[in-house]
This record gives C-alpha cells, sequence and structure tokens, in this order.
C-alpha cells in the first residue's frame, strides 16, 4: 500500500518536472504578445498589416513634441482599419487643459476604436496649463468615462535627467494607488534599454517599494547603425547625469537567471520601440 502510495506521488512529481517551464519557453510565450511603436509618419505610409504582425496587435503612436493631435487620430483610424489596436501617446505636459483631454479621448475612441493609451508627462519643459504632469490627468477620470479599458503609465529603470528619484519614486506610488480604485487595467512602459542588470535591479527595487503594476519592457527594435550610435550617445548622457546627481550604487544581476516574466508581475511584457 505504501508503495503504490509512493508510486503516485513519484508520477505526480515527475509530472511536474515535466510540465515545469524552461526560461526558452517563457521567452517565446513572451514573444507572442508583445507591442510595437510607430510615428504617425510610419503609420501614414502604411498599406497593409505588416506581414510579422498578427491582427490585433498594439501599436503604440508616438507624440512628437510639437504634435498635432489630428496626426495622432489619423494614424490611429488607420491602424484600426489595418487591423491593429492603436495605443495614442498623450503627454500630460503638451494638453492645454483637462477638457481637452476629454475630448481628445472621446474622439479617439469614438472615430478609433482606442480603449488603451499610454499617459506619460512628456518633455515640454513649460506645461500648457494645470496638467504639469500625468498624475493629474490620472486623478481626472476621464480615462474611465471615455471608454479606455487599459492605460500605460511611464516607467524609469534608469531614471530620469530631468526629475529626482525621490520624485519619480513618490509618482509610482501615486499610479498604484489610482490602479487601486480604478477599473482601467493600468501598466508600467519602460524607456528602451539594452542591459537587462539594471532594468532587473530596478523592478526589484520598486516591488519591494510595493509596485503592483505589470511592467512592460522597452527593447529598441531593428535600427539602422547611426540610430543605434543615436540610441548609445542618449544612454551615456542618462548615465552621466545619473551619476553626477548620485542617485545611487548600480546593481548588478544575471539576466539569463532572474528574467522570467513571473517575476515581473502578471501581464508583463516586451515593448518594441
Amino acid at each position: 500500500m505504501n508503495t503504490a502510495a509512493g508510486g503516485e506521488a513519484s508520477g505526480v512529481a515527475s509530472s511536474a518536472v515535466r510540465e515545469r517551464p524552461t526560461l526558452n519557453s517563457e521567452i517565446a510565450a513572451l514573444m507572442q504578445d508583445f507591442s510595437i511603436e510607430k510615428t504617425p509618419g510610419e503609420v501614414a505610409s502604411l498599406r497593409s498589416l505588416p506581414a510579422d504582425l498578427a491582427a490585433g496587435s498594439r501599436v503604440y503612436i508616438t507624440w512628437i513634441p510639437g504634435n498635432d493631435f489630428e496626426r495622432t487620430l489619423r494614424a490611429a483610424v488607420r491602424l484600426r482599419e489595418l487591423g491593429m489596436q492603436p495605443v495614442p501617446h498623450l503627454a500630460a505636459r503638451s494638453i492645454a487643459s483637462a477638457t481637452l483631454l476629454g475630448d481628445m479621448l472621446g474622439t479617439l475612441h469614438r472615430e478609433a476604436g482606442a480603449d488603451h493609451a499610454l499617459l506619460v508627462a512628456g518633455s515640454a519643459r513649460t506645461p500648457l496649463g494645470r496638467l504639469d504632469s500625468s498624475l493629474p490627468a490620472l486623478a481626472s477620470g476621464l480615462f474611465e468615462r471615455c471608454g479606455l479599458r487599459a492605460l500605460g503609465v511611464a516607467g524609469h529603470p534608469e531614471g530620469s535627467p530631468d526629475i529626482a528619484a525621490e520624485t519619480l519614486a513618490l509618482a509610482l506610488h501615486e499610479k498604484n494607488r489610482c490602479a487601486q480604485g480604478s477599473p482601467l487595467r493600468m501598466h508600467l512602459v519602460t524607456q528602451f534599454c539594452f542591459d537587462g542588470a539594471p532594468m532587473l535591479a530596478w523592478e526589484k527595487q520598486i516591488r519591494a517599494a510595493g509596485n503592483r503594476l505589470p511592467v512592460h519592457v522597452g527593447l529598441a527594435g531593428l535600427a539602422s547603425l547611426p540610430t543605434l550610435v543615436k540610441y548609445a550617445q542618449l544612454r551615456c548622457w542618462r548615465l552621466a547625469r545619473r551619476a553626477h546627481a548620485a542617485d545611487g550604487p548600480h546593481v548588478q544581476a544575471d539576466v539569463r537567471r532572474d528574467a522570467r516574466p513571473a517575476r515581473h508581475g502578471a501581464g508583463g511584457g516586451l515593448h518594441w520601440r
């Protein structure tokens, strides 16, 4: 009798071992559900659904400084016509008022079926109105009232040259608080990265501080050599600014060991920028 019980237990254990996911399978699963990013101009040139994108794929529409909202709207409509899910960027500091933000959201939802967006503060040095960061826009309730179901907000694994680390931490706490009381599915979308170690160190740090928002990791997509050099220069500039501000030690980690989706919150993913 004990032998039979032991054999049954052994069979269950061996089955569990066989079913345990490998790192390769987890990476493959991540690659089944990713998003990409396009400028309004790039979307305008699309004639059909790209062969390497499945119907319904999320395509983020960048907000270029000085952006004309009509370009974003046309891009969102075009993506919907091609069978993709438009995800417009909205830069709070470049929007003159909450009323205008509501009008934009309503128009995007009505004309392009957009129910997913990315909200960022934006790079404008002087806000056009009272939306001086993403937090007043989040607190307005406009995204819920205008029919959105999902919302990305900014994550900063390598900090920001314009925002103090303490301010970023407080903002992330507020984003989590807003998510708790909202029907929106909220998640973090990060800057693009080339090195997994600082990304993993940052994720562990914010998780320990209470973050519960899934993390969608930004990755640089295929690019020409001059573009990659430009990215490298930008990264060096960011790191130099970070070192100058003494934001803290650079914690190392083994990405091959730790880069498992389950460690980064349910619903995490990849975002090609």
